[in-house]
């Protein structure tokens, strides 16, 4: 079983998961940095995942980038890769899920 945690329609291929309705995110801070040739910079940090559910047998997680890299030790998490983009240059859907490489070789069968 997938289940996806963003707020959007995920579409790979054309086969179209819907949101689950629980979202996954990670909490961020910002602290100011000074400036750059007269621009303002700042620093962020991302810190605790929240709306991610612990590990199940048999089930993967759709996430954002950003929540499957602060989470390196999850194997079950997976975000969109390889984008399709329309006529217009937009990103309508991807081409594959990816996920953390975790140990070995990965399979559906747990």
């Amino acid at each position: 079983m997938i289940i996806n945690l963003t707020q959007h329609d995920i579409n790979i291929n054309g086969v179209i998961i819907p949101p689950s309705g629980g979202v996954a995110r990670c909490s961020e801070g910002s602290t100011r940095a000074g400036t750059i040739e007269g621009f303002p910079v700042a620093t962020k940090t991302f810190s605790d995942t929240i709306g991610l559910p612990e590990p199940q047998a048999s089930v993967y997680y759709i996430v954002s980038t950003l929540v499957r890299l602060a989470n390196q030790h999850r194997t079950d998490i997976l975000s969109p890769d390889l984008p399709i983009r329309d006529d217009n240059g937009c990103v309508c859907g991807c081409q594959i899920l990816i996920r953390n490489k975790g140990n070995g070789k990965f399979t559906s069968e747990k």
